[in-house]
């Protein structure tokens, strides 16, 4: 949405360290960042910092808080098309909700994730790729001691039916 050359990212977390962290990270990469705490964001302070993509935490104290933000991001026309990613280490919160994720147009990476993660997916995002399937070998690949019960989940989830053990 941003009219300057380097992307306009805003990044909404429950933790200033993480905030801290994601600025540093993002602005060392050439992007500019706005960070907010999920209590100081509104769908107006949204829509008047005009992003080109949104890194959005999911574990907010209120499940609807994120949730509602969500939705009326992807119903507004001005923001509608402005990439989602959801970076968040609430697995089992946004496991029923990634297929709904996806036909929003939202990107999930896992936390604890690598910088090569989150750079990926911003900037596929930046590029309006498309989310790739989901693949379970991403949640695994983050945290080995995941139990098998999570990895059958991912499986059944999985749009390939691949095995989480390959």
């Amino acid at each position: 949405m941003s009219t300057s050359l380097s992307p306009h990212i805003v990044s909404i977390n429950h933790s200033g360290d993480v905030l801290t962290l994601l600025e540093l990270i993002l602005t060392d990469e050439g992007y500019r960042v706005t960070s907010a705490l999920h209590c100081d964001t509104t769908h107006r302070t949204l829509r008047a910092a005009k992003p080109d993509l949104l890194l959005i935490d999911y574990l907010w104290p209120s499940d609807d808080d994120s949730w509602a933000l969500l939705r009326q991001v992807r119903r507004d026309r001005t923001l509608r098309s402005v990439p989602i990613v959801l970076c968040t280490g609430a697995i089992d919160e946004t496991l029923p909700l990634l297929t709904h994720l996806a036909t929003m147009g939202v990107r999930v990476i896992w936390q604890p994730f690598d910088l090569d993660q989150l750079l990926t997916a911003v900037t596929r995002g930046l590029h309006h790729d498309s989310p790739e399937a989901f693949d379970p070998q991403t949640i695994r690949g983050t945290d080995p001691a995941a139990p098998e019960e999570t990895l059958r989940v991912l499986h059944r989830l999985s749009p390939e039916g691949s095995s989480p053990n390959a």
